[in-house]
């Protein structure tokens, strides 16, 4: 059973028209059918949108390799510089 969104009466879910008040119902069928197609057409919207973000590859660089790499390399450097005025 679907109701009338003019009259709020009862009809049958294949009526086309209104028994009570004439409203043409097959014109909600259709909106209601185009409403679900904008709906689907805003999720596809969505999903490219995030199909076309680029992924931020620097977020899960660990960032403190950095100065412990620079450490090493200048301890390596006066380790040879020592080892080589012996």
């Amino acid at each position: 059973m679907d109701y009338c969104p003019n009259c709020g009466s009862k009809n049958d879910s294949e009526s086309k028209i209104c028994a009570y008040c004439g409203f043409n119902l097959d014109i909600l069928n259709e909106l209601n059918k185009k409403d679900e197609e904008i709906k689907i057409l805003k999720a596809e919207i969505e999903n490219l949108k995030k199909g076309l973000q680029k992924p931020n590859v620097m977020q899960n660089f660990p960032f403190w390799i950095i100065p412990i790499t620079v450490l090493i390399f200048f301890g390596l450097m006066a380790l040879i510089v020592i080892f080589a005025l012996r």
